[in-house]
């Protein structure tokens, strides 16, 4: 015999693809967060994400600038804006132009010359960094 709570389960499993169907034939706005503008820099073609306050087309206001480096769309940028969102919510941050730099090549861009050989033979590439960041 099956309970009240396994029908109840089938029932909501069941409906699940019938209320998706519903939702598809309402109108699709798409989201924009942002603009997204494309260089070429350090060799490579790159984008550079730039999420503005929601007044700031219409304020006077200075805002602080965050600039995030792996700040490409499958990168950490959304992780980024989430969070800073969340610290505007409960009052740890306040409102920002989030500038989120993509980067193409991690080791070459973001890390340090070493003369460590292991170090060396393990990320060739590396070194780059203070270049990257000018």
């Amino acid at each position: 015999m099956i309970s009240a709570w396994r029908w109840a389960s089938v029932l909501l499993l069941a409906s699940g693809p019938l209320a998706a169907q519903d939702t598809a034939q309402d109108a699709v706005e798409p989201i924009t967060i942002g603009a997204a503008h494309t260089l070429t820099t350090h060799g490579a073609e790159r984008r550079v994400n730039v999420l503005l306050p929601a007044d700031y087309h219409s304020s006077e206001r200075t805002y602080p600038l965050v600039v995030m480096l792996d700040g490409g769309t499958a990168q950490d940028l959304f992780l980024q804006f989430g969070v800073h969102r969340w610290n505007q919510l409960w009052g740890r941050s306040e409102e920002a132009i989030l500038v989120g730099i993509e980067t193409v090549d991690r080791q070459r861009e973001l890390l340090p010359p070493t003369r460590d050989a292991e170090e060396a033979a393990r990320y060739p590439k590396a070194g780059e960094a203070e270049a990257f960041r000018v």
